[in-house]
């Protein structure tokens, strides 16, 4: 069975947003592009990461205002991040034992080229597992046609 890696399950190419951008803009640009997380930084260099579940909990709840509170005063600033060229159960024990949802991916040149969720990771699993299973029992059928 092929390896899979990160590259074949991440989402590429995350919009990344800058530290100094407020809350309210990032908050508008998540709605606008489907997606509740953002690498904060730029694709060389990331400082951080923001989710909709940050500003709501770390911002909203303590009456923070969103238009003048910058994504640097509440985003995550420990990043784990993987290669492309990560094995999916090894990108899985990363998030089993770090405890989060997501990993950032980067390229051979170190810059950002995607993010990995773990709902993504279990999806795939799940793929790999059926496929497997249909391979075995399509060859098990064809050994028998040949006996």
């Amino acid at each position: 069975m092929a390896k899979y890696t990160i590259k074949d399950v991440m989402v590429p190419n995350p919009e990344i947003i800058a530290p100094d951008a407020n809350l309210r803009e990032a908050a508008m640009r998540m709605e606008e592009i489907d997606c509740g997380i953002m690498p904060v930084g730029t694709t060389d260099k990331l400082v951080g990461m923001i989710t909709d579940r940050d500003i709501a909990l770390r911002a909203i709840a303590h009456g923070k205002d969103p238009s003048k509170t910058k994504v640097k005063e509440i985003m995550t600033n420990k990043v784990l991040a993987v290669s492309e060229e990560t094995d999916i159960a090894e990108a899985a024990e990363i998030i089993k034992t770090h405890k989060i949802a997501r990993l950032v991916v980067k390229d051979k040149k170190g810059k950002v080229s995607g993010i990995v969720s773990l709902s993504g990771l279990i999806r795939e699993s799940a793929n790999a597992r059926a496929i497997a299973e249909l391979v075995q029992k399509l060859a098990a059928e064809n050994h028998k046609k040949a006996a």
